[in-house]
C-alpha cells in the first residue's frame, strides 16, 4: 500500500497543498507560470507500478473574494494490488481491486447451494421415513394379526380335537357290554367292579370328571365314586344356575348331546371353579337312548391352550357354540355386557378387524370350526397389541432422522471443504480471464464464463486444426516415406487422430504420373484412393512435390496376396479417373516390405518404374520388379565390405575417415557402369547404412540431422550425395565430440547460469547460443547431467540468492525482486514459499527471531573471556 509520505513534499506538505499555496492571490496561469505545473500524485514511480495520473480543469479551479477554491475531478487511475489510493478533494480512499464478483455474494451463493443439497438429502430421507415406517407398521401389524389367527386356529383344533375325543369315549362306553343297562342293574356289589372302567380320565387330562348315568336308575357312576343323582347337584358338583331338576330333564329327557356354557361350580371339598358341562345320551344318535355319559370340563383346561402370557392381559378369548352362545372364555370382564355378547355373536366372517367400541379401538381376530359350527372369537385393545408394533416405528423414524442430521452435518462438512476449490478457480478466473469475471455473475457463473471464453479459444484452435487436417495428413505420410517411424504402431499412434491407420502386414509405395497442366485428376485420384480399404488393402494418399505425380502408400495385410497392389483398387481408380478425366495415367508400383522403413524404398522403387514411362509409354501400369527384369544382364556392384568400414568409422567418429569410405563408395559406383535402377538402390543402401549406423550410436544425436531419404530423387549426379553424405557425416563427428567432451560442456553451461540468472532476460535459447549448440539439446544435456532442468537450476539459485539478501535485513523485497531476475513480486512470492516453506517476511522474521536468541550469548562470551 501507498503511504501518506509519498504524496508529501520533504517540508511535510501535500505537494497539491503547495502548490495551492503558492501565490494566493494569482490567477490559475499566473500559478502555473510562478509556481510550476501541478504536481503529480505519487512523489515517484515504483518499479513495475504505473504512478496514477490526476487530470484537474482549469474550469474547476474558481476565486472568490480572494480566496482560492479547487473542484478536482479525476478522471483516470491505475493501480496495482499493493498502490490502490484514490484522492477525492483533500480524503484518501480505498477502492476495489480489479475485477470482482458484484451482485450475489460468496457466502449467500455457498448457503443456496447448502438448502438446496440438504433439500435433496431431506425428501428421499422424508419419504424413506414415512414409507419405512407406514411398511414396518403394516408388516408387524400383519405379524400381530396373524400370530392371533394362528392361535386361534390351533384352539379350534385343539377344541374340535378334544370334542371328537368326548363322542368317541361315549361310543366306547356305549359298547362295553359291561356297562349296560342290564350289568348295571345286577347288583350293587358288580357296580362297584366296573368303575374302573370309567377311568377315561386318565388318558385325558382336559377331563374333571367321567360319568354314567342308566335311565330309571337313582345314581350317576364315575370312576372315582357312585353318587345319588339327588345329592350330586347339591353338594358333590353344585352349579351357580344348573339346578337339580335341570340336571335330572338333562339325563333323563334329552336325545341329543347338550353341552352347558361354563359356570362357577362350587366342590365339597370347598374349591371353586368353572366347569363346561357336556352330556351325550348313548347309544349315539338313537332314539331311545338308555343312558347318558356325562363330561365334566374345566374351563381352564379347554381353553389350556391359550396362554396369557401370549396375547395382552387386558383382551379376551370367547368360544360361542353353534347358537353364538358363550361356551368359555379366558375373562369374565366383558360376558355380563349385553354390548359384548352383540359384538361377538355379529358375524363379520373370518379374519382380524378393527372394531370400535366405545372409545375403545379392539382388533377382533374370527375363526368357525366346520366340524362344530363354534366359533372362535380374541379381541384385544388395538393400543396395547400395537403399541410394540408403533414403538418400532418410532424408532425407525428416529434412525431416519438421525441418519439425516448426520447427512446435514456431512453435507455441511463437504460443501465446506469443495468450496475452497471453486474460491481458488474464481480468483483463477478474475485473475487470468478478466473480462469474463466482470458484471454481475456469481462465482459458478463467473467459472463458467472463463470455461466459454476457454471453450471458444479451444474451438478455434480446433477449426485451425481441422482446415490443416490436410496438411497434417501430408506431413505424416512424408515423414513416413522418409522412414523417421520405427514401426507401424508408432505411425499409428501419432496419425490416429487425423484419420490414418495401417494394418499389421506389409507395405508399399504407388506413384501415378499424369499431365500437371490438368490438376483434376488428382483430386478425382484422391477421391476414388485416400482412405479407401478394399481386398486387405488400406491405402492413402497425398500429392508429390511433382505437380505431375500423386503418391499413395499402402498397407497389405498377411492375407493378401502379392499381386494384389496392381489388381486390386488401383487398376480401377486408374480406370475410373481415366474414364472421368480423360487424361492418360502411368502408374508405377514399387516393392512390398515388411518393415515400415523401407517404404522409403519402395517409393524410389515407384519413382523409378514411373521413370521408364519414356520406355513403355504413358497410360501403363509399370512394376519395379518388371523393371528389374531389364537390368539383369548389367552388372551390379558389391558394397557390403564398404559399408562394414562405413559402420567402423562412424562409431570412431573420424570424419576424414568417413569421408574416404563415402569416396570409395562412389567411384565404385560410377565405376562399375552401374544402371540408373541399381544406382539408386545402392545409394539408398549406403544412406539407410549410414543412419542405422548413427542410430546405434546415439540415437538422440541422430534424430536431429536425420536425412530426407524422399530427397534422393532430386540428386543429378553421384556427387552430389556423396557431399550430402558428407556433410552429415561431419556434423555427426562434431556433435560426438561435443558430447564426448562432456564435463568441460557441463562446466560451460553452470558458469554461465551461475554469471547470468540474476538476469531477467536469461532464457535457454541464449544458454544454447553460448555453447553453439541447438536449445533441445541443451536441455537434455543438463537434465542427464545434473538431474535437474535448466529452469529447476536458475530457480534454485535465485532462491539461494534471495535467502542470502533477506538475511542481510539490508533489501526490500521489491529490491530482491528485481535483483534476482524476477519481473512480478507475486510469482517470486509463490515460487519462494513453494521451494522453503514460508513466505519472504516469514523468513526475514524467522532469520530475525534467530538473530535475537543468539544476542545473548554474544553478551556472555566477554565475560567467559575475562575470567579466562
Amino acid at each position: 500500500m501507498m503511504n501518506r509520505d509519498a504524496v508529501r513534499t520533504h517540508a511535510g506538505s501535500p505537494p497539491l497543498l503547495a502548490w495551492l499555496h503558492c501565490g494566493v492571490e494569482a490567477d490559475a496561469h499566473s500559478r502555473e507560470r510562478r509556481c510550476g505545473p501541478l504536481p503529480a500524485l505519487y512523489g515517484g514511480e515504483r518499479p513495475g507500478v504505473q504512478a496514477g495520473r490526476v487530470q484537474v480543469h482549469r474550469s474547476h479551479i474558481r476565486f472568490r473574494n480572494g480566496r482560492f477554491r479547487l473542484m478536482a475531478q479525476i478522471r483516470s487511475l491505475m493501480y496495482n494490488e499493493s498502490d490502490c489510493k484514490v484522492i477525492s478533494g483533500l480524503s484518501a480512499r480505498r477502492p476495489k481491486e480489479g475485477p470482482t464478483l458484484r451482485g450475489t455474494s460468496r457466502k449467500s451463493f455457498f448457503y443456496r447451494s447448502l438448502g438446496f443439497y440438504l433439500l435433496i438429502l431431506f425428501i428421499p430421507s422424508l419419504f424413506l421415513g414415512l414409507s419405512g415406517y407406514s411398511d414396518i407398521v403394516s408388516v408387524m401389524e400383519k405379524e400381530v394379526t396373524s400370530g392371533h389367527e394362528d392361535m386361534l386356529v390351533q384352539i379350534r383344533e385343539s377344541i374340535d380335537t378334544k370334542m371328537l375325543e368326548l363322542n368317541r369315549i361315549a361310543a366306547e362306553i356305549s359298547a362295553n357290554p359291561d356297562l349296560t343297562p342290564y350289568a348295571l342293574k345286577q347288583g350293587f356289589y358288580h357296580t362297584l367292579q366296573i368303575k374302573p372302567l370309567l377311568r377315561y380320565r386318565v388318558a385325558n387330562e382336559f377331563l374333571k370328571e367321567v360319568l354314567l348315568y342308566v335311565k330309571g336308575s337313582d345314581y350317576l357312576i364315575s370312576s372315582e365314586s357312585t353318587y345319588p343323582l339327588s345329592l350330586f347337584n347339591r353338594s358333590v358338583y353344585k352349579f351357580e344356575y344348573w339346578t337339580p331338576e335341570q340336571l335330572a330333564h338333562a339325563l333323563d329327557a334329552e336325545s341329543r348331546p347338550v353341552l352347558r356354557p361354563a359356570e362357577y361350580v362350587s366342590m365339597n371339598n370347598g374349591t371353586q371353579e368353572r366347569i363346561v358341562a357336556y352330556s351325550i345320551p348313548i347309544p349315539i344318535n338313537s332314539r331311545e337312548p338308555h343312558g347318558t355319559v356325562l363330561f365334566l370340563i374345566s374351563e381352564s383346561s379347554l381353553l389350556g391352550y391359550m396362554k396369557y402370557d401370549q396375547t395382552v392381559k387386558t383382551g379376551n378369548t370367547v368360544v360361542l357354540d353353534e347358537h353364538k352362545t358363550p361356551i368359555a372364555s379366558l375373562n369374565r370382564r366383558y360376558m355380563d355386557d349385553p354390548s359384548w355378547i352383540g359384538l361377538l355373536a355379529d358375524d363379520g366372517g373370518a379374519g382380524t378387524r378393527v372394531v370400535d367400541k366405545g372409545r375403545e379401538r379392539l382388533l377382533v381376530s374370527r375363526t368357525v370350526s366346520p366340524q362344530t359350527g363354534w366359533t372362535y372369537v380374541t379381541f384385544v385393545p388395538a393400543d396395547d397389541v400395537l403399541r410394540g408394533v408403533h414403538q418400532v416405528g418410532k424408532k425407525w423414524l428416529s434412525f431416519a432422522l438421525l441418519i439425516t442430521a448426520v447427512g446435514i452435518v456431512a453435507i455441511f462438512g463437504v460443501m465446506r471443504f469443495s468450496y475452497n476449490p471453486i474460491r481458488r478457480l474464481v480468483k483463477l478466473a478474475e485473475t487470468k480471464w478478466a473480462q469474463a469475471a466482470q458484471g454481475k455473475l456469481n462465482e459458478l457463473e463467473v467459472i463458467s464464463a472463463a470455461l466459454d471464453q476457454m471453450a471458444k479459444s479451444n474451438e478455434e484452435k480446433d477449426a485451425r486444426l481441422l482446415q490443416s487436417r490436410s496438411a497434417v495428413r501430408s506431413h505424416l505420410l512424408s515423414r513416413l516415406l522418409k522412414g523417421e517411424f520405427d514401426g507401424v504402431d508408432s505411425f499409428n499412434a501419432a496419425a490416429r487422430e487425423v484419420g490414418l491407420a495401417f494394418p499389421p502386414g506389409t507395405y508399399g509405395v504407388v506413384v501415378f504420373d499424369g499431365p500437371a497442366h490438368e490438376p483434376a485428376w488428382k483430386a478425382a485420384l484422391a477421391d476414388a484412393l485416400d482412405g479407401r480399404v478394399e481386398g486387405g488393402l488400406t491405402v492413402y494418399g497425398r500429392e508429390s512435390l511433382e505437380k505431375h505425380q500423386w503418391i499413395a502408400v499402402y498397407g497389405a495385410d498377411e492375407e493378401t496376396p502379392s499381386g494384389a497392389d496392381a489388381a486390386g483398387p488401383f487398376a480401377r481408380a486408374k480406370l475410373e479417373v481415366q474414364q472421368r478425366c480423360g487424361v492418360p495415367l502411368t502408374v508405377g508400383i514399387g516393392n512390398r516390405y515388411a518393415e515400415t522403413a523401407q517404404i522409403g524404398k519402395s517409393y524410389i522403387e515407384a519413382s523409378t518404374a514411373v521413370d521408364f514411362k519414356l520406355i513403355k509409354g504413358r497410360g501403363e501400369t509399370i512394376r519395379f520388379s518388371d523393371v528389374m527384369e531389364l537390368d539383369a544382364m548389367r552388372p551390379i556392384p558389391h558394397l557390403a565390405d564398404e559399408l562394414e568400414r562405413l559402420k567402423y568409422v562412424i562409431r570412431l567418429g573420424d570424419a576424414d575417415k568417413v569421408n574416404a569410405v563415402i569416396a570409395q563408395i562412389s567411384d565404385k559406383i560410377k565405376r562399375d557402369g552401374t544402371s540408373l535402377v541399381i544406382a539408386r538402390c545402392l545409394c539408398y543402401d549406403v544412406v539407410n547404412t549410414l543412419v542405422k549406423a548413427l542410430y546405434d550410436e546415439d540415437k538422440r544425436l541422430a534424430e536431429s540431422m536425420f536425412p530426407n531419404v524422399a530427397a534422393l530423387l532430386q540428386f543429378e549426379t553421384v556427387e552430389q550425395l556423396s557431399e550430402s553424405l558428407a556433410a552429415s557425416s561431419a556434423r555427426w563427428c562434431d556433435l560426438k565430440r561435443t558430447n564426448e567432451r562432456g564435463g568441460e560442456l557441463l562446466d560451460a553451461l553452470t558458469g554461465y547460469i551461475d554469471r547470468h540468472y540474476e538476469s531477467p532476460s536469461f532464457s535457454v535459447q541464449a544458454l544454447a547460443d553460448f555453447v553453439s549448440l541447438s536449445p533441445s539439446y541443451v536441455s537434455r544435456y543438463f537434465k542427464e547431467k545434473t538431474g535437474k532442468t535448466v529452469s529447476d537450476y536458475v530457480h534454485q539459485q535465485r532462491i539461494e540468492r534471495a535467502k542470502r539478501m533477506l538475511e542481510t535485513r539490508d533489501y526490500p523485497v521489491k529490491d530482491i525482486v528485481q535483483q534476482i531476475g524476477y519481473y512480478d513480486a507475486s510469482s517470486f512470492i509463490r515460487k519462494f514459499k513453494n521451494a522453503v516453506g514460508v513466505t519472504p517476511g516469514e523468513y526475514r522474521r524467522q532469520v530475525e527471531l534467530r538473530e535475537r536468541e543468539r544476542e545473548p550469548e554474544r553478551e556472555r562470551m566477554p565475560h567467559i573471556s575475562e575470567r579466562n
